[in-house]
């Protein structure tokens, strides 16, 4: 994931938005690419996380995650 996009997310508990991620650089092809790869998954329509920072989640943070979202 891009640096920029890792700070964003970061304070929200790795979630971010198609928007940001448009703003940091990536198109939309490469948003799908990622969603396709299992890199990201959707947590919402345009919201997305981090597939890595998701399954490595307890229930309490994907809660949370959700409530972000």
């Amino acid at each position: 994931m891009h640096p920029q996009l890792s700070a964003v997310a970061a304070p929200r508990l790795g979630v971010f938005t198609s928007q940001e991620a448009l703003r940091v650089g990536y198109r939309v092809e490469d948003i799908r690419a990622e969603l396709g790869t299992r890199r990201w998954s959707r947590i919402r329509k345009g919201v997305y996380i981090s597939r890595d920072r998701l399954v490595s989640a307890d229930i309490r943070e994907r809660h949370l995650m959700d409530c972000v979202a």
